[in-house]
């Protein structure tokens, strides 16, 4: 009888994929326009912030203090005077943006694959002192957080 010989020969087969669970965030300048103090009313504006997340992923954005100590009171500034202000997660502006700490509050959603409007409100308060003319800022960071 003849024997039959096999030969076998192996190699490494590479496996992978990617997951593309994103998100991605912008968020145009809020402008509280000109104006002059003291101011007797409040001063409001308020900017869109774009969120754009992978269908179904649960995310929440958060907004950093700026300048400031705190959250219960943001300050623009111009050296060395400041302004005080605040952005709100809600139109009533009672819910202070923030991280969730400090009494302040997130934005939470869920991605749906398409860009997704968030509101920010912002709030010069009434009754503030005269200062300098200038051009006061503070600039804050907005995250997303997937």
């Amino acid at each position: 009888r003849d024997q039959l010989l096999r030969q076998i020969d192996a190699d490494t087969m590479a496996v992978g994929a990617v997951n593309s669970t994103i998100c991605g965030i912008s968020s145009g300048k809020m402008n509280f326009g000109v104006f002059s103090l003291p101011n007797a009313a409040a001063i409001d504006a308020a900017v869109g912030v774009l969120v754009k997340c992978t269908n179904a992923l649960p995310y929440t954005v958060t907004l950093t203090q700026g300048n400031s100590a705190a959250y219960a009171l943001r300050r623009m500034g111009y050296a060395p005077n400041k302004i005080d202000y605040n952005i709100f997660r809600d139109a009533a502006r009672t819910q202070v943006w923030g991280d969730g700490t400090g009494g302040s509050f997130i934005v939470a959603g869920t991605g749906n694959g398409l860009q997704q409007w968030l509101v920010a409100y912002g709030r010069i308060p009434a009754a503030q002192a005269a200062i300098n003319p200038g051009t006061y800022t503070d600039t804050l960071y907005a995250y997303v957080n997937y």
